[in-house]
């Protein structure tokens, strides 16, 4: 039994496998230099030095990403159009889907991208929290126009989950629990922010969120709740994007095969381009001469 809201499923850690090349592939040459002896291994009694130098030269051709996003804008190369059917209410939120200036085309290429690249991608209906400075009053409508609330789209992308709970409920499944990190921004004096990781659990008409405990040793870190409330819903409004399923929010890249090509091509391109620095570069000797002869 555990306790411990950042513990991962397996079915998870079966995904992160391959997300370890895939994430490098679409962060570009910086990430791939980061993923170091992961991705690029080290020779056979090669220097440290030597090979963080080798490592530093290395450069990505980005054949993954740029066939991920190439194929993105294929499937956004005509603009989103709304049915007559589709109320005004609901077409006023797609100028601002997610309250951060993105509309619905620009949001919902960005959430293709991500699912295309790494198999799937997940989509949170949300609505922000309401003070009405009464804890016993509801908040009423007024309360929510006069903070212009409504609701909006965040974005979770599959990295960011951690676990989830699912029931059969008459052969279709229910999800009960989803868990995933996400990173807040706070003040840090008068012009500092700091980024806090915390991790957010959603369960129908509920959630909470979890801190690690300043207190704790650095290799002894436990999570404490840090805020709970509850929602007006019985379930969780969550959607997910699936690419190539593989099971209930579980996938798989489906350009996979491609990207460990690119992989191969980043370590055969780094090996390619030291043979030539070391060819090019050729080390001074002189043959037909004995040692008598300097003297």
């Amino acid at each position: 039994m555990s306790d411990d809201p950042s513990k991962t499923l397996p079915a998870v850690d079966a995904m992160r496998e391959d997300w370890a090349i895939v994430d490098p592939l679409m962060g570009g040459t910086r990430a791939m230099r980061e993923a170091g002896t992961a991705l690029l291994p080290k020779w056979p009694k090669e220097e440290d030095c030597d090979y963080r130098k080798r490592l530093s030269l290395s450069t990505l051709f980005p054949a993954y990403r740029e066939t991920v996003k190439n194929n993105a804008g294929r499937v956004f190369a005509e603009p989103i159009v709304l049915g007559e059917d589709v109320p005004p209410q609901v077409a006023e939120l797609t100028q601002d889907f997610d309250r951060q200036g993105n509309n619905l085309q620009v949001w919902a290429k960005s959430f293709f991208t991500q699912a295309l690249s790494h198999g799937l991608c997940h989509a949170l209906a949300e609505y922000p929290k309401i003070q009405t400075g009464d804890d016993e009053r509801p908040a009423t409508l007024a309360d929510a126009k006069a903070i212009n609330a409504r609701p909006y789209a965040i974005m979770i992308r599959p990295q960011q989950v951690i676990g989830w709970r699912v029931s059969n409920r008459n052969g279709q499944y229910s999800l009960d629990q989803f868990r995933y990190m996400e990173s807040v921004e706070e003040e840090d004096g008068l012009f500092g922010i700091k980024s806090i990781d915390q991790i957010r659990v959603l369960t129908p008409g509920a959630w909470q969120t979890y801190r690690e405990n300043e207190k704790d040793d650095k290799d002894n870190k436990t999570w404490m709740l840090y805020e709970e409330g509850s929602t007006s819903l019985d379930h969780i409004a969550l959607t997910t994007l699936y690419t190539d399923r593989t099971g209930f929010m579980t996938a798989r890249p489906p350009l996979l095969e491609l990207a460990y090509l690119n992989a191969k091509h980043w370590q055969s391109q780094s090996d390619q381009d030291n043979i030539l620095h070391v060819a090019r570069v050729p080390m001074l000797a002189i043959s037909g001469i004995d040692d008598d002869s300097w003297s």
